[in-house]
């Protein structure tokens, strides 16, 4: 019942783990550490898991759930809140920071290559979906994280919006 834990080898969790799963039990095996999905490696899943709860987290402390929130920071000339302009300063910092560093390697940490976007053209199917996307952002109050996080804090509040969010990302995919 037990004898998996009990070939582990001592101390060696984290840095297989870390290490994609690798030499974790005492004969090799690799007993489910591995996984399918992410090519065998899941590190990436882990990541993901610690990143979106950092991100989940980040935005009920800060208060982006609410989307008077949004409506007091584009209210420039009314009650103006700024807190928004923080919150998307700690992510760009954080990010450029991050893609600093990361782009002085030669590969990406998981994953084999680095898939760049390329156009820098302003278009005009640029120029209409950023102006469709702050239409809905102004009038709903909401970004697609938010209203995410939203559906399992105050699922009756956003779920009509959610809904509508996915049809209109099917729909732009098609017009596309």
């Amino acid at each position: 019942m037990h004898i998996r834990a009990w070939h582990l080898r001592a101390g060696t969790v984290i840095t297989s783990v870390i290490g994609g799963g690798h030499d974790l039990y005492a004969d090799g095996g690799d007993y489910g550490v591995s996984c399918a999905p992410c090519g065998g490696d899941v590190m990436p899943l882990l990541l993901s898991f610690v990143i979106g709860g950092l991100f989940g987290i980040g935005l009920a402390i800060a208060g982006m759930l609410n989307p008077s929130k949004i409506a007091g920071f584009l209210d420039i000339f009314g009650l103006w809140d700024p807190s928004l302009a923080f919150v998307m300063g700690g992510g760009v910092i954080v990010n450029l920071i991050g893609h600093q560093l990361l782009m002085k390697r030669a590969t990406p940490l998981f994953g084999g290559s680095f898939r760049l976007p390329t156009a820098q053209d302003i278009d005009r199917r640029l120029l209409a979906g950023s102006a469709l996307f702050g239409i809905g952002w102004g009038l709903g109050g909401l970004c697609p994280g938010p209203v995410i996080s939203s559906l399992l804090l105050r699922p009756a509040d956003v779920v009509l919006f959610a809904v509508m969010m996915m049809a209109g990302l099917w729909l732009g995919k098609v017009i596309r």
